[in-house]
């Protein structure tokens, strides 16, 4: 009995200590968010510009409109060019032909808002275009259901410099006579550094899904990007994101940017494009 008197008085003495905390949760403002791929081979400079969701806030449903009031411009050693608005489209844009994207040239891109929030990034176009020596089909696959063409490309890595590509591919059909090539399929990015095959012929096997297996679908329309050091890290950095998510045992992976004070890529390649036909 008299432990229990002595149990019951310690429960009451420190209950009375408990106190509601009051904790002042830090503002922060959102960070500017941009995507922006620079080539020698497109037509239109795109940049597209959002606001990120501070932490702690509460989540908006509309935190993917567009920011529609940026002052952007890219920048090279020569000129300095802004990108307008288009509403339809919702991005900013320039046409390439009033400002020249070239191979070994360095850029940046300069975003600011009227609040005074700004933010920028350089890039680099690498130095020349390489294309693939050998691009073939070799079989037919089925995983996990579907079926898949096994792909192989072969290309020469320069020596003595540090190089990154990426593999992409769109599909090209015949429709009334004509032919249509879809847009390129960005759910798919085969990365590649040559830390392993500097200066030496490489290799690399991939699977591809078609698009159908009907008399419409004739050739894949492969993409062999010689990419900047931005686009290969923040796509890589994407990937190993994806992978760790759901994962209980997988450290959280952090998306790679390039950009002061904000959020997203600013990034350069060139791009040599090639048909794969179905035989």
């Amino acid at each position: 009995m008299k432990y229990l008197i002595q149990f019951i008085s310690l429960v009451i003495l420190f209950s009375g200590c408990v106190k509601d905390a009051k904790v002042k949760i830090p503002k922060q403002n959102p960070f500017i968010v941009t995507h922006c791929y620079i080539s020698p081979t497109d037509s239109i400079i795109v940049a597209k510009v959002y606001l990120s969701q501070p932490l702690y806030q509460t989540a908006n449903a509309n935190n993917d409109e567009p920011v529609t009031d940026a002052k952007v411009e890219i920048q090279s050693n020569t000129q300095t060019k802004q990108l307008l608005y288009n509403s339809t489209l919702r991005q900013y844009q320039l046409k390439a032909s009033e400002f020249n994207i070239l191979p070994n040239s360095t850029y940046t891109l300069y975003i600011s808002l009227p609040n005074g929030n700004n933010t920028s990034a350089t890039t680099s176009i690498p130095a020349g275009y390489l294309a693939p020596t050998k691009l073939y089909l070799d079989s037919i696959i089925q995983q996990g259901g579907w079926y898949q063409h096994r792909a192989n490309l072969e290309f020469l890595d320069p020596p003595n410099e540090k190089n990154y590509y990426a593999i992409t591919w769109g599909y090209k059909e015949l429709k009334n006579t004509d032919t249509i090539l879809s847009e390129v399929n960005n759910s798919f990015k085969l990365l590649v550094n040559d830390s392993r095959f500097n200066g030496a012929l490489n290799k690399e096997t991939f699977n591809i899904y078609p698009a159908s297996f009907d008399t419409t679908f004739i050739a894949y329309r492969i993409y062999f990007l010689n990419t900047s050091y931005d686009y290969y890290e923040y796509f890589n950095s994407v990937n190993r994101n994806a992978n760790s998510s759901g994962n209980p045992f997988a450290e959280p992976a952090l998306v790679y940017t390039n950009f002061k004070n904000g959020l997203g890529v600013f990034a350069g390649y060139t791009r040599v494009d090639a048909n794969l036909y179905l035989k």
